[in-house]
């Protein structure tokens, strides 16, 4: 059987348009996206991205039928850190 395949608007590569790969892929987008938000820098930045991250965490345990793993909130945000921004700036360049 063949199946029907439809052109990515980003890519512009042809991709399967079965609902069930579809599904899989998007759960693997998320994983990865959650590896991502996870980093060191990320979810402990400040409290919106701590709240990210978890809300991240709250999504996949329900694909994954698991009760969701929150990251507790550190002592000390990094954007709260005295020149912590001017040290992720430098390190970007």
């Amino acid at each position: 059987m063949e199946q029907k395949q439809t052109i990515n608007s980003v890519t512009g590569q042809a991709v399967n348009v079965d609902p069930l790969v579809i599904f899989q892929n998007s759960l693997k987008t998320l994983r990865e996206m959650l590896d991502v938000q996870c980093s060191n820098g990320n979810w402990n930045y400040d409290s919106y991205m701590h709240g990210m991250a978890n809300g991240m965490i709250f999504a996949l345990s329900l694909f994954d039928n698991k009760s969701p793993e929150y990251l507790k909130a550190p002592e000390v945000w990094l954007c709260d850190i005295p020149n912590n921004n001017k040290l992720v700036a430098e390190s970007e360049t």
